[in-house]
Parts: structure tokens; C-alpha cells; sequence
């Protein structure tokens, strides 16, 4: 009884892209973990109603709640986690995406067997849309990638921050006013309308009683607010533009530079404009009340170019104020001629923004990533005993090997004629001798002319797309004066993406998709933009065999063959790829955001006012420093695709073709001076035992995956250091034969005009 031959690849699963497989796999899984705690601990803080009014919030959570220059530092921060979750969360997704399109020699073969070619070391649709495809592969990789698109278009949209400013009361009165002295609404120095309808902006029902009562409780409490300069006073309450965030109402303590020790003044002599029943021998210390609309969101609707009137008006303007000297210009009153400015009293406020955290949006994200750890973890099962081609290496050790049938005598396939391989009306594969012609090459024709066009194409419509917003932007929001991200400086902007849609009148989801569609372009382009730079640097990865021998990078490494665990691009290139990424997605979550903004009035109960709502906001610093990262970046692979390739090296361009031509090998036995005619090159080499069979072999099932009987000999000379070249040199003008060989067969490069065929 023979015993059964132990599975050899059951003992691979810690070898090779398996390995790299199970930490991607544990990472897409812990991260999931992460996710899920994230959830957790915002659950525990769930509030029933948001910081706007009673309006209930169900799924909201507040994680901070406090200073707002704190809660943009803590909305960064988590957006830097998030991103870097959402990152490696996609990034492990991918690697399982390009192991589905790997090929393994059965599918190769099949697909050679029909005149197609498959790509190798990149993922690629093209495999996955062979008729020789697993269905199941498809499906997987489809499940992954629909996957991500939750976590482009809504995952930064589950971490917000709600940014809390207040209305103001600015009174301008004598010093005697917070000593308890007489005054009467609206002020000795208002303008007639106020003096008829006083009480501005109170509640019509008891708006003077309310008016009156809360100016009185000012000259009461301002006593034990914060004294400040003029200066200062005006640094925080001048600029219309800038929200009031750490401070609420100001007394303006002013006195007449002709009598500075005057109390007041009355109506009956200083306002003969005012009807006579509107005037009073009443000593009156207010001269003056105003209400100032500093909040978000009202800056918001006056960034839109809506008139507001007077609102818009800085403090000094209103006032009459020569900042210098700190003298005001009265301009309803008969005297006094001007008054002086002497100093504010300030009421602190405290801060109170928010960030939030939508709990339903993280669930969302979360269920999505348990989706993509169950498909990575039944892919992984999938293919773990499959002996997938996933790097060069892995393909040009399997074609050195057992070579390939299909594309025997065609040792020449390499560019400048790889093009025979993908005419589509071309019926066989051409197997006739060729002339080499070393023509000078870039790394660039490793990509193809069309996925350059197409994808620079994308590029440049989504960078166009970017300037734009810049420039439209910038009306608004100059980038000098602009700052980085969800800070007071942007979040006073509104952008409306939709034209006559308002993205203040838009619904949370609808501003999210929004805000994060910008994401899925990303995502996109960097999908395009991996798939270049992986085909250029594997075009330079084994252009190397064409300059020295060098070990072949294989999955499973035998002899002096380098073990690898990584996919085609090296980590020097994915690990940057990847955090070029994740900062590309953080710098878009800055660029447009959705925002809500608070604005509470300036009396009791302080509830929020006319100027609370939300939109969408942008930073246009945010904006021009993507913009340039994302061209300096695509710039990158049309540099590296200018440099130059060896003329005597031949262009794979993962071509499993191309690659399997280039893999007919001599056995390590046979002598490099034979010169034969074309077709003959096959039956003198097979006739002095200097070449194997070209079939296939016997083959068996095991464990699923078909075996491939491999000639020792061959096997040993794809364990040693190659390099590519000739191997058969022609003599007498006779063809020679190019193939990868050890250093006693290599003969030299391929020369120029000299014709090559090959077993």
C-alpha cells in the first residue's frame, strides 16, 4: 500500500503572501475591535437632545464639550485616527483584492491555451474578467470593494463639531450707571426709531419691561465682570466677522471730555428731535444700546453677501469711534459734542463647543468592516493551499521550471513587438525568429498608452474640479486670510454644492455625502494611481536581470532564492503610498466638512437664537495644500516612467506571456556555442537531451489544485542567481535563443539585428 503524499502546501500557510495574509487579516479584524470600542465608549456617552434647544438628537454622542480652540484640536486628532483606521482598514481590504486577481499556473495555462494572456504582480481586472475566472474570486473581489465605499463616503462624516458663539449687548453709559444710577431705553444718543418702538430685539409681548429689567441687571453684574482697555475691548468686539466665543455682554464706560464729571443727560435737552412725549427732564446714564449679531452662523449668511444692514458693520463704524484716540461721534444727540472711551466692563462666557460622534454612521462603518474581515477571512481560506503567481519571481520560477507549451520558439516576445500578444484579431501566437532591435526605452512603456491617458485623464479632472472650488472659494474666503481645517476663521463659510440648494437647507446625510465625495475621487485615483506605480517599479524590479545575475523573490524561497512576503510593490514604496493616502484623506476632511453652528442670545434664558444652523464649510488654506500635494504626487510616476531601461532588456509589462516566452531555459548542462536554423532550434536541443518536453506533464488532483511535474535540473537553475540574455548563441548567422540562465550558459546581451528564436 503506498501512502499518501503529505500536502506540501499545508505547511506554507506562515510562507510567502500567506503570512502577509494572516497580519493583514488580524489587522482588518482588530481594527473592527477598535471600531466597535470606539462605538462603545461614544454610546456611553450618549445624550437625548443636542446642544440646539429640545430638539431630540437620537445617536448622538458628546465626547468633548468645552473650549473651542480645544474642541478643533481634539476634532483633529480623532479625524487623524479615523483616517488612519479607514486607511488600513482599505489597505488590508486591497492586498486580499490583488490576491483574488493573482492567477495561479492552472488559470495561465488555460487562458495561454486560448492565446489570451493574463497579468501578473498587479491587480488587475483583466484577469478577473477572463473567461477562465473563478466566479467566486469575482464575487469576493466585487464584496470588497463596494465595501469601502461606506468608509469614503461617510466614515469622516461620523466624528462633527458643533461650534457655540453668542449674540452680545454693548451699552455705552457713564461710570455712574454701575452705581445704580437713573436710565431709560433706548439711550440718550439712539436714533428716533429706537426711542418709538424700544426694547429691540426682546420678545414683542413685555419688550420694554424685559428690555428695561435686563439693562438693569447688566449695571447690576457688570461690577464683577472683567475690566479691560478699550483696546482690548475692541480687539474682541470690532471685527463682525469674528464669533464670540469667551465673552458675552459689555458695558462702555464713556464720559463728555467738556464735563467729565457729569452723570447723564436729559431728553428734554439734548433730543429736541424727539416727540415731545418721548422727551423727559429724567438725568438718563445710558446713551447708548446695541445688539451684536457675533456668531457663527450669522457670519456664515453675511460671508453670502445678505444684507443685514447695520449688523454687518464693525463695532467702530456703528459707533463713530476713532480707534486711535478713542473718541466717539454722537450722531443724534445736540451734545455732547463727542465722548471719550474710558474703559469696558466684559462678561465672561464659557466656551462651550462640542465635538459629536454619529453613532449610527460608526455602526454603519462598523458592520462594513465585519463584512470585509469575513470575505478576507474566507478568501484567505479560499486560496491559502492554491499556489498563486503573485510576484514576477513566483512566474518566472514556475515557467523556468515546467516551461510553458504555448509560447515555446517565441523568446523574443518582449518589447518593442509585446503588442503581438494583445492584437485582438491575431489568431496565433507568431513563433517565426525575430530580429532583436535595441531601441532605447523608457521605464514608462511598462505602462500602457491607454491606462496612461485614461487615468492622467482622471486626474486632471478631479486636481481641475479642486482649482476650481479653490478659486470660487477664495471670494470669500482669501486664502491669506483663511486658516487650516474647522476653526473660526472657516467655519463662517458656507459653500453651496448644489447651486440653488443651499447646504444649510440640506439634511445631515445629504451634506455628509457631500462633504465626502471628494473621498471616493480620492479613492479612485489612488486606485489608478497604485496600479501605475506597481507596473513601473515591477518593470524596473526585473529589468534587473538584464544588468546581473540576481536570486529570483518568490513567495516560497528555494536555493539562494529571496523569501518575500509582500505583494509586487516594494515596502520602501507601499508603506509611503499608504500614508500619503491616509494624509490626502485627512487633508480632505479639512478642505469641506459639515458644520454646525450655535448661536445662543444674549439674555435669558440664553436659549439659541435666529442664528443657529448648519451647512457645509471649507478651508480654502486646507484646499490649496491638497491641491499641491495631489500634483506634486501624480507628477511622481511620469518622472520615474522618464528614466531610461536597458535597449538590450526585453519589457514584460506583467504580461504572463511575454514573461513565460522569456522562461525557456536551457538546462544547466547544455553548451552556449550551438547555432541552429529557426524551426530546428526546438528538435536539436530536445535531440541532444539539452532542453525537456515542452508539455505539460503529468498532472494530478490534491488538495484541489492541479500539480505540475517539474524537471530537477530546470528547478535547480530557477533556485540559483539569474539574469536574462542569451543563452544559444547563433553562429554564422544562424538564430541564437534568449532565456533566463545561470552565469556558465549566459553568453551576453542580445545584440542588435541579430535574429532569436528559442525552445
Amino acid at each position: 500500500m503506498f501512502s499518501k503524499k503529505p500536502d506540501a502546501s499545508s505547511s506554507r500557510l506562515s510562507i510567502g503572501w500567506r503570512r502577509t495574509g494572516i497580519i493583514n487579516l488580524v489587522s482588518i479584524w482588530l481594527l473592527s475591535i477598535v471600531i466597535l470600542t470606539l462605538l462603545s465608549v461614544s454610546a456611553s456617552n450618549f445624550r437625548k437632545h443636542d446642544t440646539e434647544g429640545d430638539v431630540p438628537a437620537p445617536g448622538l454622542s458628546v465626547i468633548y464639550r468645552g473650549s473651542c480652540s480645544h474642541s478643533s484640536n481634539v476634532d483633529i486628532s480623532v479625524h487623524i485616527l479615523i483616517n488612519a483606521i479607514g486607511t488600513l482598514i482599505i489597505a488590508s481590504s486591497n492586498f486580499f483584492m490583488q490576491i483574488l486577481t493573482a492567477p495561479t499556473r492552472k488559470d495561465i495555462d488555460r487562458a495561454h491555451q486560448r492565446q489570451k494572456s493574463l497579468e501578473i504582480g498587479v491587480q488587475s481586472l483583466h484577469n478577473l474578467a477572463q473567461e477562465t475566472a473563478s466566479c467566486t474570486k469575482g464575487f469576493f473581489w466585487m464584496l470588497l470593494c463596494l465595501s469601502s465605499i461606506p468608509f469614503h463616503l461617510f466614515f469622516n462624516a461620523s466624528v462633527y463639531t458643533v461650534n457655540v458663539s453668542t449674540e452680545s449687548m454693548l451699552l455705552l453709559t457713564t461710570e455712574q450707571f454701575l452705581h445704580g444710577a437713573d436710565f431709560q431705553i433706548p439711550g440718550i444718543g439712539a436714533q428716533e426709531y429706537d426711542w418709538e418702538s424700544p426694547g429691540w430685539p426682546f420678545p414683542y409681548d413685555g419688550r420694554v419691561e424685559r428690555a428695561t429689567a435686563f439693562v438693569g441687571s447688566m449695571a447690576a453684574d457688570a461690577t464683577s465682570w472683567k475690566n479691560m482697555s478699550v483696546d482690548a475691548c475692541m480687539d474682541i468686539y470690532n471685527d463682525p466677522m469674528r464669533p464670540l466665543r469667551a465673552h458675552r455682554n459689555v458695558v462702555m464706560v464713556v464720559r463728555d471730555p467738556a464735563d467729565p464729571a457729569k452723570d447723564g443727560w436729559r431728553t428734554s435737552e439734548v433730543r429736541k428731535d424727539l416727540n415731545a412725549t418721548l422727551q423727559s427732564d429724567l438725568v438718563n446714564s445710558l446713551f447708548f444700546m446695541d445688539d451684536l449679531w457675533r456668531n457663527d452662523y450669522y457670519i456664515q449668511w453675511s460671508a453670502s453677501d445678505v444684507d443685514f444692514g447695520s449688523g454687518l458693520r464693525s463695532l467702530a463704524e456703528t459707533l463713530h469711534m476713532n480707534l486711535e484716540t478713542k473718541m466717539i461721534k454722537p450722531e443724534y444727540t445736540a451734545e455732547p459734542a463727542e465722548l471719550e472711551a474710558m474703559y469696558c466692563m466684559v462678561e465672561p462666557y464659557e466656551e462651550a463647543c462640542e465635538v459629536r460622534v454619529v453613532n449610527t454612521i460608526l455602526l454603519v462603518c462598523w458592520i462594513f468592516s465585519i463584512v470585509k474581515a469575513l470575505v478576507c477571512l474566507r478568501a484567505f481560506f479560499l486560496l491559502r493551499r492554491k499556489n498563486l503567481l503573485v510576484t514576477l519571481g513566483d512566474a518566472i520560477d514556475s515557467f523556468i521550471s515546467t516551461p510553458d507549451s504555448f509560447t515555446g520558439r517565441m523568446c523574443c516576445a518582449g518589447a518593442p513587438t509585446e503588442e503581438r500578444f494583445r492584437r485582438e484579431k491575431q489568431v496565433q501566437w507568431s513563433r517565426e525568429p525575430s530580429p532583436w532591435n535595441g531601441v532605447s526605452k523608457r521605464l514608462g512603456i511598462a505602462v500602457s498608452r491607454g491606462r496612461w491617458i485614461a487615468s492622467y485623464l482622471i486626474f486632471i479632472i478631479f486636481i481641475g474640479i479642486g482649482i476650481g472650488l479653490l478659486g470660487a472659494g477664495s471670494f470669500r474666503q482669501p486664502v491669506t486670510k483663511s486658516s487650516f481645517g474647522r476653526t473660526p476663521q472657516t467655519l463662517g463659510h458656507n459653500i453651496n454644492p448644489g447651486g440653488a440648494i443651499r447646504s444649510d437647507d440640506m439634511g445631515d446625510m445629504h451634506r455628509a455625502l457631500y462633504a465626502n465625495l471628494p473621498h471616493l475621487a480620492l479613492a479612485t485615483c489612488y486606485f489608478l494611481y497604485n496600479n501605475i506605480l506597481t507596473r513601473l517599479l515591477s518593470e524596473r524590479e526585473i529589468s534587473q536581470y538584464g544588468v546581473s545575475f540576481q536570486p529570483l523573490r518568490v513567495s516560497l524561497a528555494r536555493g539562494a532564492q529571496k523569501p518575500t512576503h509582500r505583494l509586487q510593490l516594494p515596502y520602501a514604496w507601499s508603506i509611503p503610498l499608504i500614508s500619503i493616502s491616509g494624509f490626502l484623506h485627512w487633508m480632505l476632511s479639512n478642505c469641506i466638512f459639515p458644520k454646525v453652528n450655535v448661536g445662543y442670545e444674549f439674555y435669558p434664558p440664553y436659549k439659541p437664537g435666529t442664528w443657529t444652523g448648519r451647512g457645509l464649510g471649507y478651508s480654502t488654506l486646507a484646499l490649496l495644500i491638497t491641491l499641491v500635494a495631489c500634483v506634486a504626487a501624480v507628477l511622481l510616476p511620469v518622472g520615474l516612467g522618464c528614466t531610461k531601461l536597458r535597449s538590450d532588456m526585453l519589457v514584460v509589462r506583467n504580461d504572463s506571456a511575454v514573461l513565460a516566452a522569456a522562461c525557456h531555459a536551457v538546462v544547466p548542462e547544455a553548451s552556449a556555442d550551438v547555432g541552429v536554423q529557426g524551426d530546428e532550434v526546438m528538435e536539436a536541443l530536445m535531440s541532444r537531451g539539452e532542453v525537456v518536453d515542452m508539455g505539460c506533464g503529468e498532472r494530478g488532483k490534491e488538495g484541489g489544485e492541479v500539480e505540475i511535474r517539474e524537471d530537477s535540473a530546470l528547478r535547480g537553475l530557477a533556485a540559483g542567481k539569474l539574469r536574462w540574455g542569451v543563452v544559444v548563441r547563433g553562429l554564422d548567422g544562424r538564430v541564437g535563443h534568449l532565456a533566463f540562465g545561470n552565469e556558465e550558459q549566459y553568453c551576453g546581451p542580445p545584440e542588435d539585428g541579430h535574429w532569436y528564436a528559442g525552445s
